[in-house]
């Protein structure tokens, strides 16, 4: 396809690329992590062949950009995710050069990092979507290109990053979906071909980490993913338009009504009529089944945002094809809601004056308040080594009940204070932690631990843990501010003499 160059294009989808890295490095440099994104760290430390709850392309990305774990800071380790969403800038550019011309490269860029879900989620916090992003949209531009010229080479290339995504999150399947959809509508006699059977059993043998790491552990992470998006009988309809509002919301409002408009206007577009095709096949088969699946299931709306990647090139086209007024009516509404949710989303996070909830007790303050999931852990490491200082209790353990909440105790708390953290409970509740309790070593019979619980998340060990410690000592509750205002609480234990009557570490 021939490439229309424009240098200015180029230059202003470059300044395009170097702001959105700037806004992405400052959140990943001030923002404590989030509750998954502290959880993955763990996935690092602790590297296997695949995991409880996702594969371990994640894990490898993370240990990559931090030289193993070596530079173990909130940036650094976001670097997963802020290197190739940055690349991804310079991958949409070109892929759109490609498609339709310079014009169109420039204005997908700007509608990438518009996107809540690629500029930020995906583009700044540690979950597998940071990676994935990026071996979605290379298997993408490699099947366009083996749907313009058939070569075998570019349908066996666009196999392997499938299952490199593959091996970061089970939804990249969704591409070969869409692939195969379009070789059954639309090249049939590509069934015929032996390299199409070469390019399945190469995504196939991404599959075998997966499939022996689940052969060794019961199929654990099969199961809780059946369990999270299996069908059940009864139809829940808010949980559609929770789903429904989150795609709104995760993509920028503004961009999903641009992509309306793009996919009521896709006829006129005047590009490749089977780029069209295969754009769509690639993006719809992965929507739909998430949007069918929150009918029955609770759904997050980033399951389903990987499949917006093809439709930000449609939208893109769709501008480039119209006027420049208008185009850039819509990229400056697109770049200026954006700004404003991160903002907004910052100052939530950091300077909001108070929590939302109605409970102001000590265990349950800041129990609707979400930006909690980002904020005071650091106060809480300080409020802890202050309080050490004070008292004659000494134990190197702590335990903890669920993972969440114990895996921030243990990167904020547990890692500077080098403690060993060990999660007692069912598999559901611990998840990759009853294999890190074993790495770790458990807790031994007579031991002591600490216990740590916030008001947002509040659990009581006295409850908890009655049958397993001979003695629960409340150590005290410590106001967490926020801009001179107390937002949580945080609670210290001190158990005693540990009796392992559950079984569960």
């Amino acid at each position: 396809m021939e490439i229309n160059y424009n240098k200015k294009y180029y230059r202003l989808a470059l300044l395009v690329i170097l702001i959105s890295f700037a806004i992405r490095a400052s959140l990943a440099l001030l923002l404590e992590f989030g509750n998954d994104e502290v959880y993955y760290w763990l996935y690092a430390k602790y590297p296997a062949m695949s995991f409880f709850d996702h594969p371990a392309g994640l894990s490898m990305a993370i240990r990559l950009f931090t030289f193993d774990l070596y530079f173990d800071s909130e940036f650094a380790i976001r670097l997963a995710s802020i290197l190739p969403a940055t690349f991804n800038g310079f991958l949409i550019y070109y892929l759109l050069k490609w498609l339709k011309g310079s014009k169109a490269g420039f204005y997908g860029v700007v509608i990438y990092y518009s996107s809540i879900y690629t500029s930020i989620i995906a583009g700044v916090f540690i979950i597998p979507d940071g990676p994935l992003s990026t071996l979605w949209l290379l298997a993408i531009m490699f099947a366009l290109r083996w749907e313009e010229s058939q070569k075998a080479l570019f349908l066996i290339l666009a196999a392997f990053f499938i299952g490199l995504a593959t091996l970061t999150k089970y939804h990249a399947l969704f591409l070969w979906i869409g692939i195969g959809l379009y070789i059954i509508f639309y090249q049939n006699k590509q069934l015929k071909k032996p390299s199409l059977y070469l390019s399945i059993g190469i995504t196939l043998l991404s599959l075998l980490p997966i499939l022996i790491w689940n052969s060794m552990n019961d199929w654990q992470s099969f199961a809780f993913h059946e369990n999270r998006v299996g069908i059940t009988n009864s139809i829940r309809f808010d949980y559609f338009f929770r789903e429904l509002f989150g795609q709104f919301l995760y993509n920028n409002p503004i961009l999903v009504v641009l992509i309306g408009l793009t996919l009521w206007k896709i006829r006129s577009l005047n590009f490749g009529r089977n780029h069209k095709r295969m754009l769509l096949l690639l993006s719809l088969p992965a929507i739909f089944t998430f949007l069918l699946a929150s009918v029955f299931k609770p759904t997050l709306p980033h399951w389903s945002a990987p499949g917006y990647y093809p439709l930000i090139i449609l939208a893109a086209i769709f501008l480039s094809e119209q006027a420049n007024s208008y185009a850039k009516k819509w990229l400056i509404s697109l770049a200026t809601l954006f700004l404003l949710v991160v903002v907004f989303g910052f100052y939530y996070i950091q300077i909001w004056l108070s929590s939302p909830s109605a409970k102001t007790d000590f265990q349950n303050l800041g129990k609707n308040d979400p930006s909690l999931d980002m904020y005071g852990w650091k106060k809480s490491e300080e409020i802890f080594k202050n309080f050490m200082d004070t008292t004659s209790f000494k134990t190197s353990k702590v335990v903890a009940k669920k993972w969440f909440n114990a895996a921030h105790a243990d990167y904020y708390i547990c890692q500077p204070n080098n403690l060993t953290l060990i999660a007692l409970g069912s598999l559901n509740d611990i998840h990759e932690y009853r294999r890190i309790n074993e790495i770790r070593g458990g807790i031994n019979e007579g031991e002591d631990a600490w216990f740590f619980a916030w008001s947002r998340h509040f659990t009581n060990p006295q409850i908890e843990f009655s049958d397993q410690f001979e003695n629960i000592v409340p150590q005290g509750v410590f106001p967490i501010e926020r801009n001179g205002k107390t937002v949580q609480y945080f609670h210290i234990y001190y158990l005693e003499n540990y009796q392992n009557n559950d079984g569960h570490q």
